[in-house]
């Protein structure tokens, strides 16, 4: 048994909610009930930090009030060990106090960089309304962990921190550029469908040495990925325009970027796509001045559902 864990920190772990209340009955007391509070282990562990751990609630309840704000060797506080256990009922009810919810390891890591790190799109959602946009100290937000290790729902729910750059070379790597987007992290990862869904919120934005999404795919040899940011590069500056009902003829560098699309979809985003649509789609193409505009419509709502570019970028 480790000897450094008091009693209470035993009943936290254990679950046993009976000697947990015993214990705050007796703080008060000359016995030395109140010194058990606040106590930590050898490892810099409260007793609500090993309820947390052990993945319990109860305990979570009886304890927050008297050992929130306390981190161990680590830096971590119990807000963040609720999110690296995916304990959501302890999320919940540690958001409660501001000394958790406020907490930023020395590094600038947060308890949503940790959910988004983790994948915890259920951990990110209740903690986005408290933590979003704040950055480490390497610039990297959550929306950038989340888009380096593609986990989409994460990035999902934090779209609204899109245009921050990473301020410094990190702990992660060479391979990360300072300046570096969130697109151009998922880039240099591979993440196809998280570029997807970064595209029309960072499109065009470079990093520190002036390289572009466009760049780093061309310079890792990332062709599906390149593909897909050409496309984007090359939306025309009227595509409003285009798009309208009273639009009625293509010129010649409206319809080669219609193609390239239709290319682009077939190609680079066939696990999204059913690629007898696309057969149809291109086919219909060739056909005449009339379907080619309502095909181009019939795009732009392919554009919405299976990767929407912005042409403002």
């Amino acid at each position: 048994m480790d000897e450094s864990l008091t009693p209470l920190m035993q009943a936290a772990k254990e679950n046993d909610i009976e000697k947990i209340n015993e214990c705050l009955e007796q703080r008060g007391n000359a016995d030395g009930g109140q010194s058990d509070l606040t106590k930590q282990d050898r490892f810099g562990e409260t007793a609500l930090m090993k309820a947390i751990l052990n993945g319990h609630v109860e305990p979570v309840m009886l304890l927050a009030e008297y050992e929130c704000g306390y981190t161990d060797k680590e830096g971590k506080n119990a807000l963040i060990h609720a999110v690296e256990k995916n304990n959501l009922e302890a999320v919940k009810l540690l958001l409660g106090y501001v000394s958790e919810r406020n907490y930023a390891k020395e590094d600038g890591t947060t308890a949503l960089i940790t959910a988004a790190e983790y994948g915890r799109a259920e951990c990110v959602e209740l903690l986005r309304g408290y933590q979003a946009g704040r950055q480490n100290r390497y610039g990297w937000t959550a929306l950038m962990l989340a888009a380096s290790h593609g986990y989409s729902a994460c990035v999902d729910l934090l779209i609204h921190e899109a245009g921050k750059r990473t301020a410094e070379a990190s702990h992660w790597g060479s391979k990360y550029p300072i300046g570096a987007t969130a697109l151009i992290i998922a880039v240099i990862c591979r993440r196809l469908d998280i570029v997807l869904r970064l595209l029309p919120y960072e499109f065009g934005i470079p990093d520190s040495n002036g390289h572009t999404a466009l760049w780093h795919a061309r310079y890792h040899q990332l062709r599906e990925i390149e593909q897909i940011l050409m496309v984007e590069a090359s939306i025309p500056p009227n595509f409003h325009r285009l798009v309208a009902p009273d639009h009625s003829q293509f010129v010649p560098g409206e319809l080669d970027w219609l193609r390239r699309y239709i290319h682009a979809l077939g190609h680079v985003v066939v696990q999204r796509v059913d690629t007898d649509e696309i057969g149809e789609l291109e086919a219909r193409l060739e056909e005449s001045e009339s379907n080619q505009m309502s095909l181009l419509r019939e795009v732009c709502r392919y554009r919405d559902k299976y990767g929407p570019l912005d042409e403002s970028g």
